[in-house]
């Protein structure tokens, strides 16, 4: 781990005068919006500097600079690390929220590293396009992108790392270079699912689009009493669905007790769709069946009140480019991950259920399981670093807690640590259901053996292109193949 000294005057005045872009510092009037992420949980880390390059020429020096003075260096685009990796005290924060364009030419779409999903999805709907993604309209596509990127279009099209055609990166040393399928096709296979903030700085994603047709979506919910019940039928009817039909289901536990709710989400029509919700268990409370234009799907997915939609500005990044504003984030948050490969067992639905139901007070605790398969799992284990494929659903463990709500350092030290141990308690219980394995995207870590649990078999090839890549170690950060 590089370990350079944080306080050098000199070398970050000669890092100012260097680049066209911006430098902050502790000293500076910005710098706590600066070093701000998404999750408030690290509004602790203090970074030793937050540069904004405006081109690669920028990152160049950013990373010349932290080799000559062995300053870390973290990479930043959305700033949503669940892990808090984006960040960190004592590094030299490469925030490339600059780089942020979007340009659509037949049917790929060229977008800067910096760009956040919502941007992205506006950008590429001015042109009937759109790309396979999640719904945070605030995450940056960089990120989401090289570790995987599940989201509601990928049982159709793919997660967004299989829909990466080109990437632009600069390494180490400081050289721009381009890969895809001829060129460097190691370093672009590991750059789909091993790629964020380890191989180089990212500056630019060429991503193939897709027709961004009607859309038809489903939201149901029950009485807690059929929570099993429901997990039980809907586990059988999710893999069952057409490849263009996504789903998942959340056991969700906040202070007016558990319920238990299933999203659908389509890219047919209303009538495929009905038919389809017919087949889930009866007698829910709620059901909301909608038909909408793939963009206000989006929208609506990455909870925009349906009144701001036609107000939006669509090129506007919501954070802005200096961290995240306090507002951004009401609540603070922790998440571990596991992937299964067949449907939870009797047990299994039991133990998800009572995890849920014995969330202790001052949390709102989340068990989030999304269905795979379609084309995300006819993608070879090893044709990407994303070696996930043979799994039948993505399981989330969800903490949050609302600082507004707790009084004082001691309160929030209390939530945090019932959050924590309510994660691995969730976790344990569904470990003998699980492969083992977990979403790179989610990193963890409490993990005993993280690079195995992200990437399997794919860890010697990936230790391989890293040492030519960054042989100093100069993205080195927790977790680092």
């Amino acid at each position: 781990m590089r370990t350079g000294s944080t306080r050098q005057p000199g070398t970050w005045q000669v890092l100012r005068e260097s680049l066209d872009g911006a430098v902050v510092l502790p000293e500076d009037e910005g710098y706590d919006a600066a070093r701000r992420l998404f999750n408030g949980r690290f509004e602790h880390l203090r970074p030793a500097a937050v540069a904004y390059p405006e081109h690669a020429g920028d990152v160049a020096e950013c990373l010349a600079l932290a080799l000559r003075s062995g300053v870390p260096v973290a990479v930043r685009s959305g700033g949503h690390s669940y892990a808090g990796w984006s960040g960190g005290t004592g590094r030299l924060i490469v925030d490339v929220s600059r780089l942020a364009g979007v340009d659509v030419a037949g049917r790929t779409a060229t977008v800067g590293a910096g760009a956040r999903l919502g941007a992205v999805y506006d950008g590429l709907a001015a042109h009937g396009a759109t790309v396979p993604a999640g719904t945070c309209p605030t995450v940056g596509i960089a990120g989401l992108t090289l570790g995987g990127g599940h989201g509601v279009m990928s049982r159709a099209y793919g997660l967004t790392c299989d829909n990466l055609v080109r990437a632009t990166l600069v390494t180490a040393d400081g050289r721009e270079i381009v890969c895809d399928d001829e060129d460097d096709p190691e370093l672009f296979w590991a750059l789909r699912g091993a790629g964020g903030g380890t191989f180089g700085v990212v500056t630019g994603l060429e991503l193939r689009t897709h027709p961004a047709g009607p859309t038809a979506s489903a939201d149901l919910a029950w009485a807690w009493r059929d929570a099993r019940r429901v997990l039980t039928a809907w586990q059988q009817w999710a893999p069952s669905l057409p490849d263009h039909v996504w789903t998942a289901l959340r056991l969700q536990r906040a202070a007016d007790g558990p319920t238990v709710s299933v999203t659908v989400f389509s890219l047919g029509d209303r009538d495929e769709l009905d038919g389809l919700v017919d087949r889930l268990p009866g007698g829910a409370l709620d059901v909301v069946v909608r038909e909408e234009p793939h963009a206000d799907a989006m929208r609506r997915l990455g909870g925009e009140p349906a009144a701001e939609r036609d107000t939006a500005e669509p090129d506007a990044a919501p954070d802005g480019e200096s961290g995240a504003a306090p507002e951004a984030h009401p609540h603070n948050y922790d998440v571990r991950s596991q992937f299964l490969r067949r449907s939870l067992p009797p047990a299994g639905v039991e133990a998800a259920a009572r995890a849920v139901e014995a969330a202790g007070p001052g949390i709102e605790a989340v068990v989030a399981v999304v269905a795979l398969g379609g084309a995300t799992n006819r993608v070879a284990p090893g044709a990407t670093a994303f070696v996930h494929r043979d799994s039948l659903f993505l399981v989330q463990h969800e903490a949050y807690w609302t600082p507004s709500a707790l009084r004082g350092p001691a309160e929030m030290a209390a939530a945090e640590r019932a959050a924590g141990d309510w994660l691995v308690s969730v976790h344990d219980a569904l470990r003998p259901y699980a492969s083992g394995e977990a979403y790179q995207n989610v990193p963890d870590p409490r993990l005993p053996d993280a690079e195995r649990a992200y990437y399997g078999e794919a860890v010697p090839r990936l230790r391989r292109v890293r040492q030519r890549l960054d042989p100093d170690g100069v993205f080195s950060r927790p977790q680092t193949i």
